[in-house]
Order: C-alpha cells, then sequence, then structure tokens
C-alpha cells in the first residue's frame, strides 16, 4: 500500500501548482484591466478551471485514499460535511465536463471606478437563451473571481482538518518533530499571502458564506466563513462576451 505521505504530498503539489498559475493569471487581467471575452480573462478562467480540478482531485484523495491507509481492509472511510464542503467546488468544475455548460467572463464596475472581475457557468436552454446556470446560480448569477480563488484554498484547508480529524481517532500516531520552516514552506507561505492579497470586492448581488485568508505578521487565519468582501453599489454596469456561443440565439447578463 501507497504511504499516505506520498499519496497526498504529489496531490497537494499539483493543487499548489495551479494556484500559482490561478494567482498570476488573476493579477496579470486585473493589470490590464482585460474586458470579457479577451485573452487575458480567458488565461484566468482557464487557470481557475484547472484550481478547481486539481482542488476536488487533492480533496478526493486525503478523504478517500489517504484516510483509507488508516482503516482496515475493505471499510470505506466516512468523513462527516466533506461531500457539502466540496459541492460547490466541485459543481463548478464538472458542469462543464457533462453538461455542456462553460465559463464566461462576466465584470461589474460601480460608477466610483471600482470594478469585480467575475463569471458565470453559463448553459444554453432549450429555446436557445444562454443563461447562468440555475443550480449553480440559485443565490448570485455570477461570481467574483478572486473570491472563489480563495474560497477553493479555503475548502481543500477545511476538508484537510477534518480528514485529520477523522484519522486522530483511529489510534495514536507518532508526533512529528518541531523544526524550521524549510525552504518549501517559506515558498507556501508567499503563496498563501498573495492569496490573501487578493481582491475581497464581491457584485452587489453575491450572496454566501466570505472566505477569509489573513495575515498577521507570520500568522495566518483561514476560515471558509467570516470573511470581510464589501459588495459594490446597487447600481452597476454588468459586462459579459457579447458574441452567443453557436446555438444560442440570446445571452442574459447576470443582475
Amino acid at each position: 500500500m501507497a504511504h499516505p505521505h506520498a499519496l497526498a504530498s504529489v496531490s497537494w503539489s499539483g493543487f499548489e501548482s495551479a494556484l500559482n498559475h490561478a494567482i498570476a493569471d488573476f493579477e496579470s487581467l486585473r493589470a490590464a484591466d482585460a474586458e470579457p471575452g479577451s485573452d487575458a480573462f480567458k488565461r484566468a478562467l482557464e487557470s481557475y478551471a484547472a484550481l478547481l480540478a486539481k482542488g476536488v482531485e487533492f480533496s478526493d484523495t486525503i478523504s478517500s485514499a489517504v484516510a483509507g491507509c488508516f482503516l482496515q481492509a475493505g471499510e470505506k472511510p466516512k468523513i462527516p460535511q466533506v461531500t457539502k464542503d466540496r459541492r460547490h467546488m466541485a459543481m463548478i468544475c464538472n458542469k462543464p465536463k457533462h453538461n455542456q455548460n462553460f465559463l464566461a467572463p462576466v465584470t461589474g464596475t460601480a460608477g466610483d471606478g471600482r470594478k469585480v472581475f467575475g463569471f458565470s457557468v453559463y448553459e444554453i436552454t432549450p429555446k436557445g437563451v444562454q443563461i447562468p446556470n440555475k443550480e449553480i446560480h440559485s443565490e448570485a448569477e455570477a461570481f467574483s473571481l478572486a473570491l472563489e480563488i480563495k474560497r477553493a484554498v479555503a475548502t481543500v484547508f477545511v476538508i484537510g482538518e477534518r480528514v485529520a480529524g477523522f484519522i486522530s481517532t483511529k489510534g495514536d500516531m507518532d508526533a512529528a518533530p518541531v523544526a524550521p520552516l524549510s525552504e518549501g514552506d517559506l515558498v507556501r507561505v508567499a503563496l498563501l499571502r498573495r492569496v490573501s492579497e487578493l481582491p475581497s470586492d464581491r457584485f452587489p448581488f453575491e450572496r454566501g458564506d466570505v472566505p477569509g485568508i489573513e495575515f498577521t505578521g507570520s500568522e495566518m487565519t483561514l476560515r471558509s466563513s467570516g470573511g470581510v468582501a464589501p459588495r459594490l453599489p446597487d447600481r452597476i454596469t454588468m459586462s459579459i462576451s457579447a458574441t452567443p456561443q453557436l446555438g444560442a440565439l440570446s445571452i442574459k447578463v447576470p443582475l
């Protein structure tokens, strides 16, 4: 049987690499003040989709394969809340794979110049209308991309904590000795600092828990809810890509 650390570390490395790309492409998008339909926006959404795929993979690896290493042969780990924790991330990741849905770039601009770079997961109805997927967008028809990157990070950490708690109930484990931060640890901390520094503004209609990733000196606080994310004013200008997908007759702008 593979060592649980090997199973987790390979999957985690993939997530960190995808996170690095997602942040870099979002920063480039923001610096260029790119419009929906631009190459920069397309790259940012592609990187975000890759981040979600790696986040789902890591979450599934640790909650199934890694947790299973601490059980008897034939047993399956049953860890409360993991399915619920990963649902939002998994839906955005999986809908475009199986249901002809796709990520569409969206921006919202306030009168004071503040802008939210975001996206909607669009579907095409039988009547040919391109609309935000009603299942994913039951509370908001578009999501802030920066907040969704933070949400993905918070989700995998929360699931990691749940898995660690589950494993701890399966018997005593030798505690790892406390060691100075390695070069890899320092790179990881720097990456998470960049996540914490992503903008927090969101669309005025955007609901739901706000992830929180904050640093006080060298201490990081991470939570899946309770973060601060000011909404833009109610009166904003929404922009999307103007060209409907092949087969769509019209586009519904998120509101």
